[in-house]
């Protein structure tokens, strides 16, 4: 699968169980509704677990410049694009 089909998989899916209150569970759920949604019929089994390690590893409390693994040169690209202030402008 091309990369960029995994990192749309990856922002589709990342923040889709959200809740506030549930800080250090959020990417877990929304992992667990990726593997609900999707299975094998639709992606290989190596992309869907590169998918549902990125999701959950959307926390980013260990990103670090990628060491050379294709999971960890797409989410730090993921990471690049999540993180950025939204549209970078003041209102």
């Amino acid at each position: 699968m091309e990369h960029w089909r995994i990192l749309a998989l990856v922002a589709l899916f990342h923040d889709i169980h959200y809740c506030p209150v549930e800080k250090n569970n959020n990417e877990v759920r929304s992992k667990e509704v990726f593997k609900g949604m999707v299975n094998d019929k639709y992606i290989n089994k190596e992309d869907f677990q590169n998918v549902c390690y990125m999701i959950e590893e959307t926390k980013y409390s260990n990103l670090e410049m990628p060491r050379g693994s294709k999971r960890e040169m797409l989410l730090y690209e993921f990471a690049e694009y999540d993180l950025i202030e939204p549209l970078l402008a003041s209102p």
